[in-house]
């Protein structure tokens, strides 16, 4: 919760909350830019797993978010790769078994 404090909104902490609010505006911004670039629904939870997980390697992202029966269809030369370095090949394979939702461990 933000006050006015001189001139200044700080929260109960101390905190400038212009500043709060700009950072927080920079990281829903860049989760923003990176679902159109690798043409996902910001919207969905699974996005926000995917961009959350881009520097995870592949095999690391399944093993936490999805069904581990999709190992054996992941193509080999992906299980090693990071999340955003698969998504930016472009093969379909591997797209659809990190995006899907039929995928996802419950």
């Amino acid at each position: 919760m933000c006050v006015f404090d001189s001139n200044v909104q700080v929260d109960v902490f101390g905190l400038d909350c212009n500043k709060i609010e700009s950072k927080i505006d920079d990281v829903d911004n860049s989760k923003i830019f990176l679902a159109k670039k690798y043409k996902l629904n910001i919207n969905s939870p699974i996005t926000q797993q995917i961009i959350d997980s881009l520097d995870k390697s592949v095999d690391s992202f399944i093993s936490t978010y999805r069904k581990s029966s999709i190992r054996a269809e992941v193509p080999s030369e992906f299980i090693n790769q990071t999340v955003e370095e698969a998504l930016k090949n472009g093969n379909s394979t591997i797209r659809k078994l990190l995006t899907d939702g039929r995928f996802i461990k419950k």
